[in-house]
């Protein structure tokens, strides 16, 4: 009997090493899956990180380019200003010229 009841409780323990083991199997397996899945989120951090700073340099840059042609046009928007404002004097002084050749014409017609 103790022989029987020693080989059945061997027997339990074989069968519960058995069974440890198999779990301590899927735990490591379950770990270098993990682990795999956490290197795969560190390299995409990265690239998103990455990607961010990309982006931000690229808005300011995008901004830069805006605040130059913003000052740009200014510029221009300075300068049609200067021109339209040339043209209406000319404009002015075409119309005071045509007023004094008519007035030089009928004085030269008075004279004859």
């Amino acid at each position: 009997d103790f022989k029987t009841s020693a080989v059945n409780e061997k027997n339990e323990y074989t069968t519960y090493n058995i069974e440890l083991t198999e779990k301590l199997q899927n735990a490591e397996n379950k770990i270098e899956s993990l682990a795999n899945t956490n290197n795969e989120l560190e390299t995409n951090l990265d690239t998103a990180n990455n990607l961010s700073l990309e982006l931000k340099d690229f808005k300011t840059s995008a901004v830069n380019e805006k605040n130059e042609y913003t000052t740009y046009n200014i510029e221009l928007t300075e300068k049609l200003q200067n021109a339209e404002n040339k043209i209406e004097s000319l404009a002015n002084t075409n119309n005071e010229l045509e007023t004094n050749l008519d007035t030089a014409n009928n004085l030269s017609l008075e004279l004859k």
